[in-house]
Parts: C-alpha cells; sequence; structure tokens
C-alpha cells in the first residue's frame, strides 16, 4: 500500500509542533497508521489521534462520465476508560445529544469493548491529502476531550447520573454555544475553506 500521502501527513504535523510516527500494517492493524500525539487528558492519560488512509481507484464521476481516483482519511481516537454494562444505556444517550449538538461529533461505542470512539472520515477527489482537514479534525478532537471527557467518564463509571449530566450540558451546550461558535472559531483558524 502506497504510503506517501502519510508520509507527507506525518511531515506536516511534525512542522506544526506535534508528534508523529508512521506504523506499518501489522497483526493488529493490517494497514498503515499515523499517529499523533495529542498530550494527555485530564487525568494525564496519554490521547492518540490515529488516521489511515485508503485510495479508491477509478470510481465513476456520474457528471463528467469519466473514472477518477477517491482518497478517504479516517480519523479515530480512543477514550482511555471503559463503560461499566450498568451505564450503557445512559453513556449511549448522553452521545447522541452530544452528537446531535456538535459539528461533527462522531462519538460512538464499541459495544464489544465498551469503549467510546471519535471516528471520522475525510473523503477528496484525487490522491491529494488536504492538511488542512487534519488540522479541524485535531482542533475538534482537542475541543471535545477538553469539553466532554470527564463528563462522560463520571456517566460511564456511574459517578453522577444522567439527569445530572443532562442539566449540566444543557448549560454547557446551549449557554455556551459551543456547537457554532467554538466551530466557527476552528474554521477560521485553518486554512479549511468549505
Amino acid at each position: 500500500m502506497n504510503t506517501n500521502n502519510l508520509n507527507q501527513l506525518q511531515h506536516y504535523v511534525r512542522k506544526s509542533g506535534l508528534k508523529a510516527k508512521l506504523q506499518q500494517p501489522n497483526k493488529y492493524t493490517p494497514v498503515p497508521q499515523l499517529i499523533i500525539d495529542l498530550g494527555k487528558d485530564y487525568k494525564k492519560r496519554a490521547l492518540y489521534l490515529h488516521i489511515t488512509e485508503q485510495i479508491s481507484s477509478g470510481m465513476v464521476n456520474s457528471a463528467a462520465g469519466k473514472a477518477i481516483d477517491v482518497t478517504t482519511l479516517r480519523f479515530f481516537v480512543m477514550f482511555p476508560f471503559q463503560i461499566k454494562e450498568a451505564h450503557t444505556e445512559d453513556v449511549c444517550r448522553y452521545l447522541f445529544r452530544i452528537n446531535t449538538n456538535c459539528e461533527l461529533g462522531n462519538l460512538v461505542l464499541r459495544d464489544k469493548e465498551r469503549l467510546i470512539v471519535y471516528q471520522y472520515s475525510h473523503l477528496t477527489i484525487g490522491n491529494v491529502i488536504d492538511a488542512a482537514a487534519v488540522d479541524i479534525v485535531i482542533s475538534i478532537v482537542e475541543l471535545l476531550f477538553n469539553t466532554f471527557e470527564e463528563a462522560i467518564e463520571m456517566l460511564a463509571s456511574g459517578a453522577k447520573s444522567l439527569k445530572k449530566f443532562e442539566e449540566e450540558s444543557y448549560q454547557l451546550l446551549k449557554g455556551s454555544e459551543f456547537n457554532n461558535t467554538q466551530f466557527s472559531k476552528i474554521l477560521k483558524k485553518s486554512k479549511f475553506k468549505p
């Protein structure tokens, strides 16, 4: 598999001051991935953003009638804790509320492992990586973790009730206008133009 784009992306990320390493396929991950060190969370646990790439050659563009290549970057970050089984339903409801109120809020539950993952796929035409899109995803992941990780973990462990979280989250989401204001700031500081 071609890792040239991931190599270029690694160089770009390192230039922006983040640590990143390219991991070759292994028995756990069948494709190359770029792993970006996002630092530590509120409990000083390491957070890593994983990026994989898939190039689909020869997709047909119905408007032009010709074959094009599509590059898909897949981003994911695992939250560094598990959900207690008794609190799964409450966590799912809370994640649903976050996802519906946040731009690019793609928090999902991996039921088998009892883990929460942020995942996002970004498509580009051709074999070109959009570095500005990576900036945006990194900023959104940092914002989601800084804003919601502690609350989600408290809910997942049963330390706080869903009702209490809903009251606090409503104030956070509506009072700070997280869904529009914060996302607008991220877009303005990036080079990405939708």
